[in-house]
Parts: C-alpha cells; structure tokens; sequence
C-alpha cells in the first residue's frame, strides 16, 4: 500500500508539478525550476518524511529502469552518422574537450579520494565516475541562454551545441565500463584483469544495444499512428532496460547505442524521436525524486568535496575547450573563459547518478554520487549566469 501511495505521490509530481515548474520562467530562480532540479530536493524531503521510505528504491526499481531507459533512447538518437560529419572539427573540438574534462578531473581527485578512503580499484572507479560526470553539459541550460541572447556569434552557436551533445556520450560509455569492473571484481584479483574484462563485458552490452536497436525498428517502422508508437515504444524499453538488468548491464547505456543504431536506419525525424523528446520531462522528473529519496550522504568529506569539485568541473571545462580549439583550429579562435558555456550540468549527470545507484552502494560510492549530486544543484543555481558570460565571450576578435 505504502508504496502505491509512493508511486501516485511521484506521478503526480512529475505530470501536474513539472508542466508548472517549465511555466515559472522568467524569475530569479528560473532556471533552476526549469531543468527540474528542484525535485531531487522533493525526493530527499518525502523520504526524511517517511513518505518514500528505504524499500520504494527496490520497489519501484522498474520505473527507475524505464527512465533510465528513456533517457538513454533520447541520448543516442541524437547521434546520426551523416550529421556528425557536417563541421568536423567543431566535433572533434567538443569531444576532446570532453575527453580532457574526464581525464583532469579523475586524475584531479584520485589523490583526495585515495587519502581519505584508500587507494585501490574502487577508488580507482569512483575518481573515474567523478571525471565522467564533470564532462557531462546541459543542453536545456544552453538553450536557454541563447534564447535570451539577442546577439550572439554564429560559429560558437554550434560549436557549444555540438559539444554539449557529444558530452553525453563519454559518460554513458564509462558507466558501462563501471558497471564491467563491479562485474570483474568477484572474477579477478589483479587490477590490470579487471579494467580489461570491464572493457570485455562493455562489447558485450554494445552487441546487446546493437540488436535491440535492430529490434526496435523492425517493430516500429511501420507505425505512423503516434498514440500506437508511443504504446510500442514504452513495451520496447519496459523489455530492453529488464533485459538489461537481468544481465548486469547498465539500461542507459543498452538504451543509447540502441538509440545510435535507430536514428541511423530511420532517419533523425522519426516519430521515434518526436515522442521521446515530447515525453521525456515526466520521466526525468519521476527520476530526479527517486534519485533524491535514495540519496544517502556516505563520508561528510562528501559535502565539503561537493562545492570543489562544481568549481574544479568549470575550470576544467573552461580550459579543456580553449585548449582543444586552440590545437584544432590552430589559433586563438575561443576565449579562455569561453567553456563557461558548457557549465550547466542535467539529464545525463542525474541518470548517471542513479545508474551507480542500481550497480553499487556503499560510503565511496555514496560519497562519490553526494558530490556529483551537490554539483548539480549548484549548476542549476550558478550555470544560467556562467553560460551567459561564456556565451559573450566565446569569440576572440
């Protein structure tokens, strides 16, 4: 009972709450009502509340799937080949900006987190999960700063969007590669082993992604019938994230590379793609609540990392793309303070967030996701501003 109680709490929310929270635009606090942040706040309160209790995690795990599962498909049917090659080097740019975000970061918090939770595989693992998501950008944030700007350069425009959806893919990626080394744990004693089979176990779940994606547009393209479409879509994530799960792999990550191969037989104008953008917010806003009653803090180291590393992320964005730009494109094209651009932090970081939080609990873990989610309500808060300044600074005349 209590936890359908939780479930009619959460829809509610999502469906009558998110549609208002999108319509206060326009005050002090909009963008962070706009991303939906303000949910995962909710979540951790109906949980102190006793309203979401410890056992609604476990119990409603399938809808957690379903939206890990829809974000996933969303991500990766935004990855059509024949758009990719359009501006390459303003691909190549963002990826290696986002790359260089991963790497600095992982590197940068390996020695804090050795030092206070010891050195080893799983620290190893949490440093990573930390680099992956500072890499992560929000496209709502950027979006709605260039809709505030009257004036704005045309080169930079799609520079900023092409690196904030390429920003996804790298942590999707290495969440699979978390999800592989959770695996090969129990299977090895040697870290080298480890890493290796968690690359293994990564081919596995793209082989899973690859024909699921092959599955799905074979039952779907010859749907035209919206309501139909979305019937089937729903059934086809509900059966690719349990399958996913009942095999150990991540459903956001199975999801994205079935996303990849779908946009890439259909076309980016499927009604695939229309019905998954339009349906995405109760979904997300359903997730960031789950997120916010599983919430556990782990070390309290946690909560004084959490502020540095938001910091740490927008430097390490700000002179990871100046810095990619400036070896792409062989001169000072980008302005040092440019990256503040991609500062804002959403969907991806949170899905990321509550993947780790099917895969592993426990204090570094925990205390790794309490950064990562510290980051987030910070960004929703400060980024708005920040993008609007990388944005008027993103050209050198």
């Amino acid at each position: 009972m209590k936890t359908l109680l939780a479930l009619i709490v959460l829809l509610l929310l999502a469906l009558v709450a998110g549609p208002r929270s999108h319509s206060r635009i326009g005050r002090f606090s909009q963008s962070f009502f706009f991303v939906g942040t303000e949910f995962l706040i909710i979540g951790w309160a109906l949980r102190a509340l006793g309203i979401l209790g410890e056992g609604i995690w476990e119990a409603l795990q399938p809808l957690v799937t379903l939206g890990l599962s829809w974000i996933g498909l969303l991500l990766g049917l935004q990855f059509e080949l024949r758009h990719l090659r359009k501006i390459l080097a303003f691909h190549v740019v963002g990826l290696a900006q986002g790359v260089l975000v991963t790497v600095g970061v992982s590197l940068a918090f390996y020695p804090l987190l050795a030092q206070i939770f010891g050195r080893g595989i799983d620290t190893q693992a949490a440093a990573l999960l930390l680099g992956a998501a500072a890499a992560t950008s929000s496209q709502d944030i950027l979006e709605l700063a260039l809709r505030r700007r009257k004036r704005h350069p045309h080169a930079p425009v799609h520079l900023y969007r092409y690196a904030a959806g390429l920003d996804s893919m790298i942590p999707v990626f290495i969440l699979a590669l978390l999800s592989g080394i959770d695996r090969e744990q129990s299977l090895f004693q040697s870290q080298t082993q480890h890493w290796l089979g968690a690359l293994g176990w990564t081919g596995y779940a793209t082989g899973l992604g690859i024909v699921l994606g092959l599955l799905a547009v074979f039952l779907l393209h010859r749907i035209r019938d919206k309501s139909r479409h979305l019937l089937v879509t729903i059934g086809f994530l509900i059966f690719s994230g349990g399958l996913a799960i009942a095999l150990d792999f991540p459903p956001l990550y199975v999801s994205f590379v079935a996303g990849v191969v779908m946009v890439n037989l259909t076309g980016h104008h499927s009604i695939t793609w229309e019905i998954a953008s339009a349906s995405e917010r109760p979904f997300y806003f359903i997730l960031l609540l789950l997120v916010g009653a599983a919430w556990n803090m782990g070390s309290e180291w946690a909560l004084l990392l959490g502020p540095l590393f938001f910091l740490a992320r927008i430097l390490a964005k700000s002179l990871s793309l100046w810095l990619a730009g400036r070896v792409i494109f062989g001169r000072n094209l980008l302005d040092l303070r440019s990256g503040l651009a991609l500062s804002g932090q959403g969907a991806t970081a949170v899905a990321l967030a509550a993947s780790i939080q099917l895969i592993e609990r426990g204090t570094l873990a925990d205390s790794a996701l309490t950064m990562i989610l510290i980051a987030v309500l910070l960004s929703s808060l400060f980024a708005p501003g920040l993008t609007a300044q990388g944005l008027s600074r993103g050209v050198r005349r």
